[in-house]
């Protein structure tokens, strides 16, 4: 994703924040919970915050793990096992309908990440290795939250789209790309 079009989404949701209608969130409430995201070749468990700077519109902070086996998917390595750590900031939008709110983020993760590989196994001289890589992942994404009654529990589900980047590779190259993802929120309002 370039710059360009990552302007270009920040200006759209600003545009979708300053027209949507009454909500119930707002200026300094904060939400914390947990996420687990799903993408096709692993999961990203992680602690949450959000922070509304203003109504509508939160900064998202996660911390958390990110498990990846990536069996065939890589263009580099037969079978490539990857696991790591790391954080990520962005901003959500939230819009009310009904007994939640639709929600519209962009969101950027730094993951420090080991991969062990394996190639050629299907040889007589088949080979395996170690990576370190530091990985750049924007994503956006869309979804639903569901405010529980008289609770400050709220469970949502999210869907998105963004790109693993390695930026520093240290070893053999790794997978990296295009990837999908769904994500299941559990939020407790700390503060409204």
């Amino acid at each position: 994703m370039n710059v360009k079009t990552g302007m270009l989404f920040v200006c759209l949701l600003n545009f979708m924040h300053t027209n949507s209608q009454s909500i119930t969130c707002h200026k300094g409430r904060v939400d914390v919970g947990f996420e687990t995201q799903i993408y096709p070749a692993g999961i990203i468990p992680t602690i949450t915050a959000n922070y509304f700077f203003v109504d509508n519109l939160a900064l998202r902070i996660r911390t958390g793990a990110n498990f990846a086996n990536r069996r065939d998917y890589s263009p580099y390595n037969d079978n490539e096992v990857a696991e790591g750590y790391g954080a990520s900031a962005g901003l959500v939008s939230y819009f009310p309908y009904k007994k939640g709110h639709f929600t519209a983020g962009f969101t950027t993760d730094i993951w420090k990440m080991w991969t062990d590989w394996k190639d050629d196994l299907n040889t007589s001289n088949p080979t395996a290795g170690s990576t370190y890589t530091l990985v750049l992942q924007p994503w956006a994404d869309v979804g639903y939250l569901y405010n529980f009654s008289n609770t400050r529990l709220n469970l949502g589900l999210t869907l998105g789209f963004g790109k693993e980047i390695n930026i520093v590779t240290k070893g053999e190259k790794v997978g990296e790309g295009w990837m999908s993802s769904a994500t299941v929120t559990f939020n407790y309002i700390l503060r409204q």
